[in-house]
C-alpha cells in the first residue's frame, strides 16, 4: 500500500525544526529567569529594608513630611533605578524603555512589599487615613525598590555585556553609579534620629577628621576601582582619572548627604549653617562609602 503523500505533510516542518524548539525553551527560561529574578528582587528588597520598615522615625516621616518633599524622593529614586537597569539588570538588551519599564517593576515591587510588611506589623490598617497611609508607602518603597533592582541586577551581573557596558561608560556613567550607591547606602541612616544627634555631638575637630577620613576611603576604593578597570591605559591617565573621580564622587555622596537630611528635615532654613554643616558632614561618610562603592554593587 503506497502512503498518501498528503499525509506526509499534515504537521509542518518548522514544529519538527529543533531550532524552533530551541527558541520556545529559551522563552520558557526566559520568562522563568524573569519571574525568579523578580521573587528573588522582592526578597532581596525585605532584606535590604527590614530595618526601616520598623522603624519609628519612617513611620512619622509618612505624615510628617511635606508631600512636595515625597514627590521629588521619588522622582529621584525613580532615576537610582533607571541607573541600575541600566548598567546591570536582568537582561542587557533592553531599550531605554525597556528599562524603564524594569525600573518601574522595581518600584512595584518596593509598594507591594512595603504595603504587605506594614500591614503585617500592623502599622497600616483598613481603614487608616489615606494620605497617612500613602505617605508611609512611598517613603518604605525607596528603600524596598532599591533593594529589589540591587538584587535583580545582581542576578544578570554575570553577563559579560552588562560587565563591560559599565567600563565603557566612561565619567558619566561613574558618577550616575556612584548616586545609586550613595542612596543605597545613605538611606538607612538619613531617617533616623542618631543623623541629628551624630551632627549634634560632632566639633570642628570631628568634622575635619570625617571629612579626611571620607575623602581618604573614597579614593582607596575608587582606587581598586579603576585600577582594573579598561577605561584608561596610560598610567598618568590612571592617575589623573583616580584623583577626577575621587573628588567627584565625594562631592555627589555630599550632595546626596544634604538632599537626604532635607528630605526628612532634618536640615533646613530654620536649622544654623554650623549643624547642618556637621550632619551633613556626618552622614557624607555613609554616603562617600556607598557612592565610592557604588560601581562595585551594581
Amino acid at each position: 500500500m503506497v502512503d498518501n503523500p498528503q499525509q506526509e505533510r499534515t504537521v509542518p516542518d518548522s514544529m519538527n525544526s529543533p531550532d524552533n524548539a530551541d527558541d520556545e525553551r529559551g522563552v520558557t527560561l526566559g520568562a522563568r529567569a524573569t519571574a525568579t529574578a523578580y521573587a528573588r528582587g522582592a526578597v532581596g528588597g525585605l532584606i535590604v529594608a527590614m530595618p526601616l520598615l520598623m522603624t519609628m522615625e519612617m513611620w512619622w516621616g509618612g505624615f510628617q513630611i511635606p508631600a512636595h518633599r515625597l514627590i521629588v524622593l521619588i522622582l529621584v529614586n525613580f532615576g537610582v533605578l533607571f541607573i541600575l537597569q541600566h548598567y546591570s539588570g536582568l537582561h542587557h538588551r533592553k531599550s531605554t524603555a525597556g528599562e524603564l519599564r524594569a525600573a518601574a517593576a522595581a518600584y512595584g515591587i518596593g509598594l507591594l512589599v512595603s504595603l504587605l510588611t506594614l500591614f503585617a506589623l500592623n502599622i497600616v490598617q483598613v481603614g487608616s487615613d489615606a494620605r497617612d497611609v500613602i505617605g508611609k508607602l512611598l517613603l518604605e518603597s525607596v528603600p524596598v525598590s532599591i533593594g529589589a533592582s540591587v538584587s535583580i541586577s545582581q542576578f544578570g551581573a554575570s553577563n559579560k555585556v552588562a560587565a563591560r557596558r559599565k567600563d565603557v561608560e566612561g565619567f558619566g556613567g561613574a558618577m550616575a553609579m556612584a548616586l545609586a550607591g550613595a542612596m543605597f547606602f545613605g538611606f538607612s541612616v538619613a531617617p533616623t534620629e542618631e543623623a541629628i544627634i551624630l551632627g549634634l555631638r560632632t566639633t570642628p575637630v570631628h568634622v575635619i577628621v570625617l571629612l579626611l577620613a571620607s575623602i581618604v576611603l573614597v579614593h582607596l576604593v575608587v582606587y581598586a576601582v579603576e585600577f582594573r578597570s579598561e577605561r584608561v591605559s596610560d598610567r598618568r591617565g590612571r592617575w589623573r582619572l583616580l584623583l577626577e573621580e575621587g573628588v567627584s564622587t565625594y562631592a555627589v555622596a555630599i550632595a546626596v548627604s544634604a538632599f537626604l537630611l532635607w528630605t526628612f528635615g532634618r536640615v533646613g532654613s530654620d536649622v544654623g549653617w554650623i549643624a547642618t554643616r556637621d550632619m551633613i558632614v556626618s552622614l557624607g561618610l555613609v554616603t562617600s562609602l556607598g557612592a565610592a562603592a557604588g560601581e562595585l554593587l551594581i
